[in-house]
């Protein structure tokens, strides 16, 4: 997996001022809203879920009409959107029907309709795609599979898009605690 620009990253370790971890995070949070939109089965699951902070907004994949309305609030602000399965599938669409977004993290986006890739790049400044490489037979795939996996169609698009030795479910941990753990590295 190559690096990801430190910009998708939820907390840089350091301000260009040099100030501390603790008041950077305080900043990236009180300066770049964050908003997390979770698959059909992370309810229960919580594989995205679990790693939404606190004053981060989460969604679930049904919430259309909720994240428009929040993406539209921050239009002037530098928000990130991370999104999982279904969760990816709901993030894209709204996207490209208008409301923008500065940077765009999706892992395995699953649905069954495909929204115009330009008109997403036309709202999106930075997306990053991760697509799960494992095809093994086991439960978290066959739900990608049955949802209508997108697999590379996002690579035409996305200004990142990488392939992760995982799969459906395991991809979100592993891509996340990737991001997390970059942010610890001075």
């Amino acid at each position: 997996m190559s690096r990801l620009p430190s910009s998708i990253l939820p907390a840089p370790t350091l301000t260009p001022s040099g100030s501390s971890l603790a008041e950077a995070q305080t900043i990236t949070q009180q300066t770049r809203p964050i908003a997390w939109v979770g698959g059909a089965l992370d309810p229960s699951t919580r594989l995205l879920k679990r790693f939404v902070r606190p004053g981060q907004q989460y969604f679930r994949w049904t919430e259309h009409r909720a994240l428009r309305q929040w993406l539209d609030a921050h239009r002037d602000q530098p928000t990130l959107l991370i999104a999982h399965s279904y969760g990816a599938s709901t993030a894209v669409a709204v996207i490209a029907a208008g409301h923008p977004v500065t940077e765009l993290v999706t892992i395995d986006p699953v649905g069954w309709r495909k929204p115009n890739g330009k008109a997403v790049l036309q709202h999106c400044q930075h997306w990053h795609n991760y697509q799960a490489a494992d095809n093994r037979f086991n439960f978290a795939n066959l739900v990608a599979v049955v949802g209508g996996n997108w697999r590379h169609w996002p690579a035409a698009f996305a200004h990142q898009h990488l392939t992760v030795p995982a799969d459906h479910a395991q991809i979100v941990a592993q891509v996340l605690k990737s991001l997390r753990d970059k942010t610890t590295v001075s």
